[in-house]
């Protein structure tokens, strides 16, 4: 058989179609140096160009989201690379009333798109490229930690005013990781130890964020794009058309 570039390969295997081999895709986090928009990129383009994987995960730390909300962070020695929230944002249940919107173009979220800006330029298209994007509801958690619970009971009202505007900011970032050459999103929940009885009223807050959020990015991508494919982490399109927003989940 033929030998297939990354886009031929990737988008033969979400179509069900026969491959030259097996997609891979592996990706890690760079802690410290992700903070660092040049550092970030330099790692990123040297992972792949050693490995060749069929498509780039753009790996920011994964506090991103918090810090321009007041959140502090380190890197602790964790196997994995990744960052922990050390003084929350949100640290009594008024707190969530004090979120306001972000220019995603600033700050900490600024710093992530201007990485994956340079990173696009220097693939020029060789490899899908998705951008990490968390679910609202998972900012939320790590603006909170895990008071985000006791709060769904005592002031859901407060937490949907907060999820709404972490809603609002994270779709722009979206969008405007579109814009910075992005081909689609790593649309990425965080959940390790789950409170069962708060459950089934999280889900229930947390629905018409996750619904807002999906659908924007699906009419975007409808939008622009004839040829929409997807896998369980993203959604690449042909590259005969421009590649839009992705709204893939993983478990």
């Amino acid at each position: 058989m033929q030998s297939m570039n990354h886009w031929q390969r990737l988008e033969a295997a979400i179509l069900g179609n026969r491959t030259d081999r097996t997609p891979v895709a592996m990706w890690r986090h760079f802690p410290d140096d992700d903070l660092c928009p040049d550092k970030l990129v330099s790692h990123t383009l040297a992972w792949q160009q050693k490995w060749q994987f069929d498509l780039v995960k753009f790996m920011p730390s994964g506090t991103y989201g918090v810090e321009d909300w007041g959140a502090i962070s380190a890197y602790r020695g964790a196997a994995n690379g990744a960052r922990e929230v050390v003084k929350p944002a949100v640290l009594r249940t008024e707190d969530w009333l004090r979120l306001g919107q972000l220019d995603v173009r600033k700050g900490s979220y600024g710093r992530q798109n201007q990485a994956l800006a340079a990173t696009a330029k220097a693939l020029r298209g060789s490899v899908p490229l998705l951008q990490t994007v968390f679910s609202p509801l998972t900012t939320a958690r790590k603006l909170g930690t895990d008071k985000l619970f006791a709060d769904l009971r005592r002031a859901p009202g407060a937490l949907e005013h907060a999820l709404r505007i972490i809603t609002d900011v994270t779709i722009r970032f979206a969008l405007d990781a579109i814009g910075a050459g992005a081909h689609g999103i790593f649309s990425r929940p965080s959940w390790h130890r789950i409170d069962c009885s708060a459950l089934k009223s999280t889900n229930a807050l947390a629905a018409p964020t996750t619904s807002k959020f999906s659908l924007r990015c699906t009419a975007r991508r409808s939008s622009t794009c004839s040829t929409p494919t997807a896998t369980t982490s993203c959604s690449t399109c042909s590259r005969n058309t421009r590649p839009t927003c992705s709204t893939g989940t993983t478990v």
